[in-house]
Parts: structure tokens; sequence; C-alpha cells
């Protein structure tokens, strides 16, 4: 029997963790000592993987004799044949002791073996394990499973007629003649294979690409026979990098990285790659084979989520939930509909005691409206520290961030400010929602309506502030964002809108500060009936106590 060279026996450590990652959450079944897994002529399209036990695997002699073929240990895989495509098991399978499987189906098992690079190795321990059966059933008639499968072998091993050597030399080609003449299923494999498969000779000549490639790079396979893969390169990577590719794989090493290719629309896209040389029977390469997976979105994805985490980080490094004035209740509330909102409440020092309330609105989610976010809080912070003019403070921060934004960020924000000397606030509105300053009995004492543009249009805009307003003992000033007054119920029929936040903020007047956001927050998730939030919502209630 042909012995498994180390190439193989590595192969083997690969595929396991690949089979052990893939199969981590599956449901396992157990097969008690002496039963069968499967029998001849059952229908297969699974193959199985031993968790613990042996499994042996029989076929019947001419003669209508058991024959052993093979037995396998935790760790292996079995049931393979499926693969070829007939669609019924061409051997009995039965556990020799209690044995726990886990069952793999066919196109999740080709993905996996596309993924992880995995298509050639498989193929040659498919050929060694056929090799070390020939013994089996060298007198035996010839097994139409071995036909079958050898035809899947071939459709791999050979490209259009030429050998391309994927297994040890001393299998020697009398192995392959028995096997059939076209290999169709494992061929079948790459051509349905969702990653792109590109096999050229020792010159980088493209000999051959599958549908796949066709798909994800928009190059008919007409279009790339014949050329490199240079038609591909995107121009991301310098010389150095291919130089150092190429000496890898030129010296018999297969090469595995990520590239950034481009489609034939010029596009680029993140490629997972895999590229590796073949060897003809003297040793030299023959062929190099190239399995690309656009691993694009997954990359995005990682950014997104990358990016998210460190806006998120930014945003609660910043934001402060209460803050202590003597004579007043102050309370801020702050709830993202994502990882990271849009939103922005501080509570700024002024010069003379006063103190600063800015709620304000980010245009975008994420870490550019995150950065927004910070450098509007720092301006806005540097020029209350000489200034209690609110509206040169805002005109000053507009022209600033100015310098700073894209085009397309913007801020809605409202200013205000509390002098608890003599129980007064000023305020200064700047494209944001209105704030509320509601008297002792609950009635609406004040609007604070926008009076100009949002920051981040003009650099000449000029922003004021309002007059003096008095507060009274009892009153309660609330300032919103429009994620609480856009809360939409069902099928947005009806919106949430001012008036029943104030009608609620009226009605709990008695209670603390705290109590009223967090009570109001809940009343308006109610009133959508928990459907997904789509805003950012953020709160500030402060009582003149």
């Amino acid at each position: 029997m042909i012995q498994e060279n180390h190439q193989i026996d590595r192969f083997k450590q690969q595929l396991r963790d690949s089979l052990q990652r893939e199969t981590l959450n599956a449901r396992a079944i157990t097969i008690a000592k002496h039963a069968h897994v499967y029998t001849c002529g059952d229908p297969g399209e699974t193959v199985y993987f031993i968790e613990s036990g042996q499994v042996k695997l029989l076929t019947l002699s001419p003669e209508g004799r058991e024959r052993l073929l093979a037995i396998h240990t935790t760790g292996d895989i079995f049931g393979e044949l499926c693969l070829s495509g007939l669609g019924a098991r061409l051997e009995t399978a039965i556990a020799v002791e209690e044995t726990v499987l886990k069952k793999i189906p066919c196109p999740r098992f080709f993905a996996l073996l596309s993924r992880d690079g995995l298509f050639e190795g498989f193929v040659q321990r498919l050929a060694v394990r056929i090799a070390d059966q020939q013994q089996v059933i060298a007198n035996m008639a010839p097994v139409d499973s071995e036909q079958r499968l050898g035809k899947a072998l071939l459709q791999l091993a050979y490209k259009q007629g030429k050998p391309v050597r994927v297994i040890d030399r001393e299998l020697g080609l009398q192995h392959f003649a028995r096997f059939g003449d076209s290999f169709e299923s494992l061929g079948q494999a790459v051509e349905q294979t969702a990653d792109s498969v590109i096999i050229t000779d020792k010159e980088g000549f493209i000999e051959y690409v599958n549908p796949a490639f066709e798909t994800t790079t928009g190059y008919r396979r007409e279009d790339a026979l014949g050329k490199t893969p240079r038609i591909l390169k995107s121009g991301e990577h310098d010389e150095e990098f291919y130089q150092k590719l190429w000496s890898q794989i030129l010296s018999g090493q297969p090469y595995r990285g990520t590239i950034i290719n481009r489609k034939k629309t010029g596009e680029t896209y993140w490629s997972e790659q895999t590229i590796t040389p073949m060897k003809d029977d003297d040793g030299d390469i023959a062929h190099f084979v190239s399995v690309l997976k656009d691993v694009t979105e997954l990359i995005q994805n990682h950014k997104h989520e990358t990016e998210m985490r460190l806006a998120r980080a930014v945003q609660q490094r910043f934001y402060r939930r209460t803050v202590t004035l003597p004579g007043f209740d102050l309370c801020a509330g702050a709830y993202p509909a994502d990882e990271t909102g849009g939103d922005y409440v501080d509570f700024i020092p002024m010069p003379e005691d006063c103190l600063g309330i800015a709620i304000g609105d980010i245009s975008g989610h994420g870490f550019d409206s995150a950065l927004v976010m910070a450098e509007t809080r720092a301006y806005l912070r540097a020029f209350a520290k000489t200034s209690r003019d609110l509206g040169e403070i805002l005109t000053q921060v507009n022209r600033a961030i100015l310098e700073d934004f894209e085009e397309t960020k913007y801020v809605t924000l409202l200013l205000a400010c509390i002098d608890p000397r003599n129980r007064s606030l000023v305020y200064a509105n700047a494209g944001h929602v209105s704030g509320y300053l509601l008297r002792s009995s609950g009635e609406v004492g004040c609007v604070m309506e926008s009076l100009s543009l949002p920051l981040g249009f003009f650099p000449n805009a000029q922003y004021s502030a309002s007059n003096v307003l008095p507060l009274g003992s009892g009153e309660i000033v609330a300032l919103l964002t429009d994620g609480i007054t856009e809360m939409a119920a069902p099928e947005e029929v009806e919106f949430f809108e001012a008036k029943r936040a104030i009608r609620y903020i009226g009605d709990h007047r008695q209670e603390s500060a705290e109590q009223i956001i967090e009570g109001l927050y809940q009343t308006a998730r109610a009133f959508a009936q928990d459907q997904p939030q789509k805003d950012d919502i953020s709160l500030v209630v402060f009582k003149v106590i």
C-alpha cells in the first residue's frame, strides 16, 4: 500500500481543523457499536466527520462476500464518494464502536474546500486513498463508484487533456487509467464554486478560469484566456510586493494572502488568494492554480464595526449625564439608534459661574460624524470660555468648522446659558428642534425656536441670541432632538410629535429630571410599539428648584 507523505499529513490536519470549525455548532449524532451509518444503495448527499470513535467501510466481492475497504478514526471523514454525484452509496459504513458523527452536506463541504484553499490537497488525499484500496479490489469486478470518483479526480488532475500532477509521483498514471476519461463531478464543483479559480501555465498565461471568475471580475472567459493575471492588477501594491510573490511561488512554495484586485469595470475588491505551484513528473513547475475569494464585504464590515466602536468610544468619553448647579435639577439622556449616534449633548462651564447647555444633531452616523461632534465640542468649549454672547459663539464655531468639514457635514445646535445668580436663561438656536420652557402649572411659557440656519452651511452666517428669559421656581426647560418628535407609530400612521412630549413632561413635573427623561423615552418607545428605533434620541431636562 502506498504510504501518505508529509504533505498529505499536513493536509489532513488542515482539513481536520477546518471541519472542526465548520461543525462546531452542528448537531452531533451518536451511532451505536455495530450499527450501520448507511448501507450500500442508500441515498447519499452527506460527508461525515468523526468526532470520536471508529467506522469501517465495506464493499462486496463478485461472490457476495464483504471486503474491508478502510477503517476511519477520530478526526477523519468518510462518505465522500457522494461527491461523485451518483446519488446513492456504493459502500456500507458500520460503527466499530460507539461513534459520534457530524453531517456535512455536499454543497457545504465544497464551499469549505474552496474557502480554506483545500481543493488541491483534497484531490491528492482521494488519490492516495483510492490507491491504497487497489489491493483490496484488484481481484474484484470494476467498482462503479471507483470509476465515477476517478472521473472527478481527473477533472481536477487534468486540464483540457493536459496532465496537472497534484498527486505523489509514485501513484503513477496507471491508476488514473482505470478511473475513466472525464472526471465530471469534482470538475463540476470547480465550475460551480462561488470562488474564482484560475489555472495558468508556468509562464503565467491563463489557460482556464471558472464561471465565478467571470461573475466576480467581469472578464469573460475568452477575455482572460491567453492573458496574465496582471489584468486584475489594481495599482494598490508596489512592484516589490509582486516580486516577492513571484519569487515565492517560483521557488515551489504556495502563496496565501489578501490582495486588492481590480474588476473590468475599474472597481477594486479585496481578494483572499491562494496560488499553488503544480509540478510535473520531473518535479518542475508546470502550472499555477489560484483560488480567489472575494472578501470585500467582510473587510468593509470589519472596517465599519471598528469605526463604529471608535466613534462610540469618542462619544462616551465626552458624554456627561448629570451636572451639579445650585438651585437646579439637571439631567441629560442619550439613546442612540445604533452603536454610535449622531446626537450631541454637553454641559459647558461659562464665565461668571454660568452654565452652557448644548444639544445638537450631527448629520450622518459613524466615525466621521463622531469626529465632527468632537471638533464641534472642542470649538464650542474654547469660545465659551471667554464669552457669554451665544450668538457670537455660534458665529465663531460656524466659521471654524467650515474650514474643516466636508461639504456634506452640518450641525443643528441649540445652545442655552443658565445664569444661576439671577435665575435666567438665554439661548441661540441654529436650525435645531425647538426647546420648551414650561411654567410651574405645566403650560408652555416659551418656545425656543430656531433663529437661523444649521452650522456648516455658510461661512459668513451671523447668529444671534434670544432675549433674557427669567426662570421661576417649579418651571422646567426641556431640550430635545428630532428622534423623539419623529418617533412613528406602526406603518407611520402617526408621529409622537413635540405635543406628546410636552404633555408628558407637564403631567410628570413633580418627578426628578432623571425620572422625567427615562419615563418620556419609555413612553415614546411604547407609542412606537417597540419597533426598531430609526433615529437617535437625546433629551435634556432641567428644573428650577
